[in-house]
C-alpha cells in the first residue's frame, strides 16, 4: 500500500470553513471518495468529505485511536454551529442502498470546535455498519430533526481506507481489525500512542512544557491540538515526540526523547551540514511513519511548500534504547513555485 506523507498543514479540519494553519503532520492517503489518514500518534480516521455543498451537514467521519480493541467513534463536520439545544432531540440516520439503516442520538456525543464538529463516541454495533458500508454503493446521511441536513455519500474507497487504517496501527489480521479481520492476538497495548496533555508526560520532561521561560512552553489547548506521541519497542524502550512551543503558521518545531527503564533524555537528531555530521536538538513538521518505522520531517521555506529542507531518520535500538539513524537529506532553496515533485524527490544532500 501507498502511503503519502502530508505535512505542514496540507491536512483539511473536519470542521468546514475552519482553516488548518497549525503545521500538522501525520500520514495521509486520498482512497477514491474518502481521506483515511491518521496522526503521529495513530489516531486514525476515514472522512467523506461535502465542503461544497449547501447542506448543513458537510462532513462524516469514522474514527479510532490506536490502543487494542478501541472503539470506532463517528464525527461529524457542519456548515455552521450546533448548539447543544439543536442537538438535544436531533438523530443521525445513516441510509445505505436502501437496505440498511442506522440511527445515532447527538446528545449521546459531545460537541466540539465550538459547536462545528460532533462527536459520538463508541457507536454500537460498529462491524454491521461497516460491513453495510463495505457492500454498499452510496449513502444517505441526515440529521434527523435539523433541515437542510442530508447529504449523498459515495462509499467508494471505504474498504480501502480501512484497511488503510488497519494497516497504519498495525492490526493486519488482527482479531481487533476493522477490516482485514484476522486470528492475529490483540496485544496488551498499541506499540504507538497518542499524548494530548502536558501532564501526562514523564515527570522528567514536564517541565519543558510546563515552565514559561522553556523554549518548548506550550498552553494546554495548543498542546492537546497537536499531540504528542509515544513509540515503546517494549516495557523498557520508549521514544517520545513532541511539539516544542507555539510555533509558526506553518513551521512546528518539534523536540524528541528517548527513554529507557522509565527514564528520559533528551534525543539529538542527526543532521549534515557542509562541513560534516552535526546534531539539531529540533526537527520541524515531524511525521512518524509507522509502515517504515521512521521519522521524517519537512521544514517548508514558505506556505506553499516549494521549497524547504526535508530529512528522514530510521528508529534504531543500541544500548542506550532507542536512536535515530539519519538516512537521507533533501533540499531545495529556490522558492519557485515548481514543486518538484515534493520533498521526498528534491536533490540529496545526504548521502552525497
Amino acid at each position: 500500500m501507498t502511503i503519502v506523507r502530508a505535512v505542514s498543514g496540507s491536512l483539511l479540519m473536519l470542521c468546514v470553513g475552519l482553516g488548518s494553519e497549525q503545521a500538522d503532520a501525520g500520514t495521509f492517503k486520498e482512497v477514491r471518495d474518502w481521506w483515511a489518514r491518521c496522526s503521529n500518534g495513530l489516531t486514525c480516521s476515514l472522512e467523506y468529505n461535502d465542503s461544497a455543498g449547501d447542506a448543513m451537514l458537510r462532513t462524516i467521519a469514522i474514527e479510532r485511536i490506536s490502543a487494542p480493541d478501541a472503539p470506532v467513534n463517528l464525527l461529524l463536520g457542519f456548515g455552521e454551529a450546533l448548539s447543544h439545544a439543536d442537538a438535544e432531540m436531533a438523530e443521525l440516520i445513516l441510509r445505505i442502498d436502501d437496505d440498511a439503516s442506522f440511527s445515532f442520538l447527538l446528545a449521546d456525543g459531545q460537541t466540539e470546535s465550538d459547536g462545528w464538529q460532533w462527536r459520538i463516541p463508541a457507536i454500537e454495533a460498529p462491524a454491521d455498519l461497516l460491513t453495510a458500508m463495505t457492500d454498499g454503493i452510496r449513502m444517505t446521511a441526515e440529521i434527523d430533526g435539523l433541515e437542510n441536513s442530508a447529504i449523498e455519500v459515495s462509499l467508494a474507497g471505504v474498504t480501502a481506507g480501512l484497511v488503510f487504517i488497519d494497516e497504519a496501527q498495525g492490526r493486519l489480521q488482527r482479531l481487533d481489525a476493522l477490516e482485514t479481520v484476522g486470528n492475529r492476538p490483540v496485544p496488551d497495548e498499541a506499540r504507538v500512542r497518542e499524548i494530548t496533555a502536558v501532564a501526562d508526560l514523564p515527570p522528567e520532561i514536564r517541565a519543558d512544557f510546563e515552565d514559561e521561560q522553556s523554549d518548548c512552553h506550550m498552553e494546554p489547548d495548543r498542546f492537546a491540538a497537536i499531540g504528542a506521541f509515544v513509540v515503546a519497542e517494549d516495557d523498557l524502550q520508549e521514544l517520545i515526540g513532541a511539539p516544542c512551543g507555539p510555533g509558526g503558521a506553518y513551521n512546528q518545531p518539534y523536540v524528541l526523547y528517548s527513554g529507557l527503564s522509565g527514564k528520559f533524555r533528551p534525543l539529538a537528531l542527526p543532521t549534515m551540514t557542509e562541513e560534516g555530521p552535526t546534531t539539531s536538538r529540533m526537527a520541524y513538521n515531524i511525521s512518524y511513519e509507522p509502515i517504515d518505522d521512521r521519522l521524517t520531517s519537512f521544514f517548508k521555506g514558505r506556505g506553499i511548500g516549494d521549497c524547504g529542507g526535508y530529512q528522514a531518520w530510521a528508529i534504531k535500538e543500541d544500548e542506550y534504547g532507542l536512536n535515530l539513524v539519519l538516512r537521507e537529506e533533501r533540499a531545495k532553496g529556490e522558492c519557485d513555485g515548481d514543486y518538484a515533485g515534493g520533498p521526498e524527490s528534491w536533490p540529496l544532500t545526504w548521502p552525497r
